[in-house]
């Protein structure tokens, strides 16, 4: 099964040369992801919540 490097348009660059996910047929692995805005580059929310969702809509 092939794997692809997801790299979501608009989406802050990682400080460290890694991937945002990687998609294997219709599984998304993801890893490491930081409620970050990707026009700040500041972390969003103050709750576990609050930071997943900015997690996932980076994704």
């Amino acid at each position: 099964m092939a794997k692809i490097a997801i790299h979501p348009e608009g989406a802050a660059t990682p400080p460290v040369p890694l991937s945002h996910g990687i998609r294997k047929g219709n599984i998304l692995q993801v890893a490491g992801q930081v409620a970050m805005d990707p026009v700040t580059g500041g972390i969003v929310g103050s709750t576990v919540a609050e930071q997943t969702r900015q997690v996932l809509a980076n994704v």
